[in-house]
């Protein structure tokens, strides 16, 4: 049951499988799922509103460190009944992981104690920060995948 978790991030909701799935552990009360996509944003929420859970999950559109910025504002317009969350599931803009990392430790909206997962840190075989500084390097012409 997700170690008794109520309150569930989820950064990158596509089609919205995986917040059904969050949504559906008997101790989660609320889902709060950003999306940066409309149109992703659009059809999952057709499949929310079809779901016996959807009165668990709120949609966000908009870019992740933005809405988690919100999210932790307790002055913006839901921030202050805002409760930390117990589980934070990142699955989006794997080259954000850190800084959104960063920002839900700093701003409180992990709880301590909470679980972070980050779904795709490998990609190729390598963690993503890594692939992102080899790519990034190839572009550049500075070095070719195998060298070093």
């Amino acid at each position: 049951t997700l170690s008794g978790a109520r309150r569930v991030l989820e950064v990158g909701t596509f089609t919205g499988s995986a917040t059904i799935c969050l949504a559906s552990a008997p101790s989660v009360e609320r889902v709060v799922t950003i999306d940066w996509d409309p149109r992703s944003a659009e059809e999952a929420a057709s499949v929310f509103a079809q779901s016996r859970f959807r009165d668990r999950i709120e949609q966000r559109v908009g870019d992740s460190l933005s809405e988690i910025a919100k999210l932790g504002n307790p002055s913006g317009p839901s921030g202050a009944e805002l409760e930390p969350f117990d589980v934070v599931f990142l699955d989006a803009d794997k080259r954000g992981y850190g800084a959104q990392r960063d920002l839900l430790v700093s701003s409180g909206l992990l709880r301590v104690g909470g679980l972070l997962v980050a779904d795709n840190v490998l990609w190729k075989g390598r963690t993503a920060d890594a692939w992102a500084r080899l790519t990034s390097a190839n572009s550049e012409g500075e070095r070719s995948e195998g060298g070093g």
